[in-house]
């Protein structure tokens, strides 16, 4: 039984990050506990919540040829959802335990996604293909003595693409973004705009929208950032806008709030799902889908600066200026709801090395000249948004 191969650990906390950024958590300390999938009885996971909206996970299970490995996840907080990098740490040689003999090798990114205090679903994406990408439900084994769990189920706008029209002082622009799981909503205006002097241009915001309460109508969005969108942007927005997502008469969303820089002049959003005209969203989407080299354009004042992407065929993402000889970004594209046609990311900036890692979700979508990869997120400071194209040859 499940129950007999989990330990109880007890502050067995092991090299969580403090780069992470808070995230605006809603999963209640009663979520710890052990986990399983009761058709799978034998591995499993166990849950911990800590402070700063880290969590850590151990998933006790086995390698493909049958021997019991344990994997444990450095983990964020993002509304109802854990995700965070997979370990698997090997190299201890029993009653030595000898520090300098371990290693932590890197083995995927998991996620658990939770809809009420006893259901939820582990996505995993491996770096190896030993294991592969997946998922599958899970349900609590049992609670911890002396603490409840609260947890209603959440309504949340669909996933999928979006329409937005910013709306400012001078005139209203369109966005286009993309709606994940947890119904957090990620998106880059179109286009260049005009910028904050007379010479320059800038590029478009950057937003992020975060669900955060239930009303009688649809969902509260009390998190709304925005920022600039060039790979290291000028600026950082945290709760300048409140807003709500309409879930009863259409799927509408609409926030206001204006711009950190305040030269802008931005005084509310509105939202709807919808893909841009002759554009679809590749769904499923594979690491076969986005390998490739690609190109972006990043706005400036004085010039406009063109980047180069490589994506190999495990996610090994490089970004390197036109100017430079060595990438300037590098990172891992994983796929944990590539199913849904979305895609995470972690990025570091190579120029930076002390800077915290970038953290997002991207999309992929198909029209007639080609294929664009968007990215959004950033790392707690600085903000990350990019359109990069891979376009079809007019002659095979």
């Amino acid at each position: 039984m499940l129950k007999h191969l989990i330990p109880h650990f007890v502050g067995l906390l092991i090299g969580i990050s403090g780069a992470m950024h808070a995230a605006h958590a809603a999963l209640p300390v009663g979520i710890s506990g052990p986990w399983y999938n009761p058709a799978q009885s034998g591995h499993g996971l166990s849950v911990e919540l800590l402070a700063d909206d880290r969590a850590v996970v151990f998933w006790y299970v086995y390698d493909s040829t049958g021997r019991p490995i344990f994997l444990y996840v450095e983990g964020q907080v993002t509304g109802q959802r854990i995700v965070g990098t997979a370990y698997a740490p090997r190299g201890m040689r029993f009653g030595v335990f000898d520090p300098s003999a371990l290693s932590k090798p890197v083995w995927g990114q998991v996620a658990i996604d939770f809809d009420d205090c006893t259901h939820a679903t582990l996505r995993w994406n491996a770096q190896s293909d030993e294991y592969g990408t997946g998922s599958m439900p899970i349900q609590r084994l049992a609670s911890l003595a002396g603490i409840s769990c609260t947890l209603p189920a959440q309504r949340l706008p669909p996933t999928g693409l979006y329409q937005g029209t910013l709306e400012y002082q001078s005139g209203n622009r369109g966005a286009w973004g993309v709606v994940d799981r947890q119904g957090k909503l990620w998106a880059l205006e179109s286009g260049m705009v005009p910028g904050p002097t007379f010479f320059g241009d800038r590029y478009g915001l950057v937003v992020t929208a975060t669900p955060t309460q239930q009303t009688s109508a649809g969902v509260e969005v009390t998190t709304l950032s925005l920022a600039n969108s060039w790979l290291r942007k000028l600026g950082r927005g945290e709760n300048v806008g409140v807003g709500s997502w309409n879930l009863v008469n259409g799927i509408s969303g609409r926030f206001s709030g204006s711009d950190p820089a305040g030269y802008l002049n931005l005084t509310g959003q509105h939202w709807i799902p919808a893909a841009e005209p002759g554009t679809r969203l590749l769904s499923p989407v594979t690491l076969a889908l986005i390998s490739g080299d690609y190109s972006a354009l990043l706005g400036g004042q004085i010039f406009d600066l063109g980047v180069d992407i490589s994506i190999s065929g495990t996610g090994d993402v490089c970004f390197q200026y036109a100017v430079s000889s060595h990438c300037n970004f590098r990172g891992q594209l994983s796929l944990l709801e590539g199913d849904a046609g979305l895609i995470d990311f972690e990025m570091r900036d190579q120029d930076y090395p002390d800077s915290p890692v970038y953290r997002g979700r991207g999309w992929l979508t198909e029209s007639g000249p080609g294929r664009r990869l968007v990215l959004v997120g950033d790392n707690g400071v600085f903000g990350l948004g990019m359109e990069a194209w891979r376009y079809t040859p007019l002659i095979p």
